[in-house]
């Protein structure tokens, strides 16, 4: 069951930003990408009303929409970030207030404040996505799960993720 509009109409996140600082995350791995996206297609799933829109810095520039998730990758040629201000200029005047710009990078955030956009940061918008699931229970040398296994394993039964479509 979706829940109420949160009071913008459109998010946009620094991807590259998030996954450099978001704890459990690593910027240079596809699985943690993969991971994000997934929990931003929860999030879109569970938020209809917002549009979902999520940059990354590439080498080869491409544009998707899967999940209610609009992926942007840059062609390496200019920064995400630049690419991201571009797509906020495009706005009309009456959208950007209804925008909240994802960032834990203060030049990125001022700029998007400066157009008329709301700014949140890295660790807001982690506290709203769905629980990860937890990390893969591979043994120990000798057998045993390391510590970070064994409390993902055990938050995961204590509180189960809400899957879409069950109560």
């Amino acid at each position: 069951m979706p829940v109420p509009a949160p009071g913008f109409d459109r998010m946009v996140i620094d991807g590259s930003n998030f996954l450099g600082r978001a704890t459990g995350y690593d910027l240079g791995d596809a699985d943690s990408k993969e991971q994000f996206i997934t929990r931003l297609q929860d999030y879109a799933h569970n938020q209809p009303a917002v549009k979902l829109t999520v940059f990354f810095d590439g080498k080869k520039a491409q544009r998707k929409l899967v999940g209610g998730v609009e992926e942007r990758v840059t062609s390496g040629n200019r920064p995400a970030d630049d690419v991201l201000l571009d797509f906020l200029s495009q706005l009309t005047a009456q959208d950007r207030p209804r925008c909240t710009v994802v960032t834990d990078d203060d030049e990125l955030a001022a700029h998007a404040r400066r157009r008329g956009a709301k700014v949140q940061s890295v660790r807001w918008l982690n506290s709203r996505l769905a629980p990860k699931p937890p990390v893969a229970a591979t043994p120990q040398p000798d057998g045993s799960l390391r510590r970070e296994q064994v409390s993902d394993w055990e938050q995961f039964f204590l509180d189960p993720p809400k899957r879409p479509g069950k109560k």
